[in-house]
């Protein structure tokens, strides 16, 4: 999708009107594990969540994270509810 600034944005896969994007956990120390790393490390992730709703918002999609790993899932479910952010996470197994 393109954002508002004119610069694409990436995602793995749509389906029926949701945009997804596929977040592979490989080790413990996963960026993907917010709630573990200091603040500052989670704004990228926020930056990136933000710019994909932007692009998917407007042409009217939804955006949904598919992480393999359930911890991930619930601390990511819980970093976008704090921060405002619409997006579905769920858990997808490798």
């Amino acid at each position: 999708l393109i954002h508002p600034d004119g610069i694409p944005v990436q995602f793995e896969n749509m389906n029926n009107g949701i945009v997804q994007d596929c977040k592979l956990v490989m080790n413990k120390n996963s960026i993907y594990y917010v709630k573990e790393k200091i603040p500052v490390l989670n704004l990228n992730i926020l930056k990136q969540a933000r710019r994909q709703l932007e692009a998917a918002n407007l042409v009217g999609y939804k955006v949904e994270w598919l992480i393999s790993d359930q911890k991930a899932v619930e601390q990511m479910r819980q970093l976008f509810n704090e921060n405002n952010l619409d997006i579905i996470v769920t858990f997808y197994p490798e």
